[in-house]
């Protein structure tokens, strides 16, 4: 998990003990004061004695007015620091918990490709997908899509990406993406863009998109947002079809995936939170911290995720992690999980109003999680 700055300790000073201060100048006129006993003769004793009290007094006063002086200086840097270090944690927090606002969701599987088709999975109202045999094992396939070959596949899926996108989104955009962000080859981006400069002729698109690293590019993203204008916004896309396999316990799935980010939306998505092992332990941190940064002192009543190895389930974090399961609906993703289980997220909150929570393979390391929430 990210973690907020720590700095190292600073110990409280300790007061002037003035009982020790008293008593040690007792100690020191009365040693004194039997010397010049001992030393004088008597007709100068009563002045000697009063004189040396005198001196060892001032002498003691400006030892402890300066010890004085430097408890209240190292106290008051001692809370100026507190202060300093509460600050930073606060900067820390009010970053981490930027959001930025999903103004368009556009996603395309086997089960469906358009808003009501994942509402209707989202319910659990839809048919059972039944996988297609292949040559090599079984997968399940949008059958908008008929090309053989994996790479002719995911250039066919950013095709019908665009043009989903062009069917949600009938308005023109009122201006390109500042940055854009893509998942996949640089073969299906430009398929994408091609596609794009057709369906959506005011849309100006880079030829070379930053490439989709999971949690690291949506903390850059939602970033980026912060600091953003009102009409300025960030593409995130991606398509992928996986090979079939004889031996997968999953059969090969697909999918494509398209996000215009903005200052405002109806969601708000979170950086969420990444755990970097697999252990079960961590995760459940990555759970609980995930509702600290989206303000939320609940767990969310729906959480989308594909199946988690055993030792790696989360049990004790208080999460739903059975009922939104989505293997049987996509087979295997690769590294599309992640964009499929927000994207879903999303559109749950969008349905029922409530915030969703995530679980997906990072596509880099680890595991990430995190919560969509409405807007406001």
């Amino acid at each position: 998990m990210r973690m907020p700055p720590s700095f190292p300790p600073r110990s409280e000073p300790v007061a002037p003990n003035n009982k020790r201060w008293m008593m040690v100048g007792a100690a020191l006129i009365s040693f004194s004061s039997a010397v010049i006993v001992l030393l004088t003769p008597a007709e100068q004793r009563g002045v000697n004695t009063f004189a040396v009290a005198a001196a060892i007094t001032l002498l003691l006063l400006m030892a402890w007015l300066t010890r004085m002086l430097w408890y209240r200086c190292a106290r008051h840097n001692c809370s100026f620091h507190q202060q300093l270090v509460k600050y930073e944690e606060q900067q820390w927090w009010s970053q981490h918990r930027q959001t930025a606002g999903l103004q368009d969701v556009v996603l395309l599987g086997a089960a469906g490709s358009e808003p009501q088709h994942w509402y209707r999975l989202l319910l659990r109202e839809h048919r059972p997908l039944q996988p297609v045999a292949e040559l090599n094992g079984q997968a399940l396939r949008l059958p908008q899509v008929v090309n053989k070959s994996q790479s002719a596949r995911e250039t066919q899926l950013a095709r019908l990406l665009v043009m989903q996108w062009r069917e949600q989104r009938p308005d023109v955009l009122r201006s390109s993406p500042k940055l854009c962000f893509w998942q996949g080859t640089q073969e299906a981006w430009q398929a994408f863009i091609q596609q794009a400069s057709v369906t959506f002729p005011e849309l100006s698109l880079p030829e070379y998109p930053e490439c989709w690293r999971g949690e690291a590019s949506l903390s850059a993203a939602i970033e980026k947002m912060a600091v953003a204008t009102t009409d300025q916004t960030i593409l995130i896309a991606g398509s992928g079809s996986q090979l079939g396999a004889a031996s997968g316990d999953l059969p090969a799935g697909e999918a494509a995936v398209l996000w215009l980010l903005g200052r405002e939306g109806e969601m708000q998505l979170t950086r969420g939170e990444i755990c970097h092992s697999g252990d079960a332990v961590a995760l459940s941190a990555a759970c609980i911290r995930a509702l600290e940064q989206s303000e939320i002192s609940d767990p969310p009543d729906a959480c989308l995720l594909f199946e988690l190895p055993e030792n790696d389930m989360p049990a004790a974090c208080g999460w739903n992690l059975t009922h939104h399961l989505q293997d049987g609906n996509w087979g295997r993703t690769g590294d599309m999980e992640a964009l499929v289980a927000i994207s879903l997220a999303a559109l749950n909150t969008q349905q029922q109003g409530e915030p969703s929570g995530w679980i997906a393979r990072n596509p880099v390391a680890g595991y990430t999680t995190g919560i969509v929430k409405t807007y406001g």
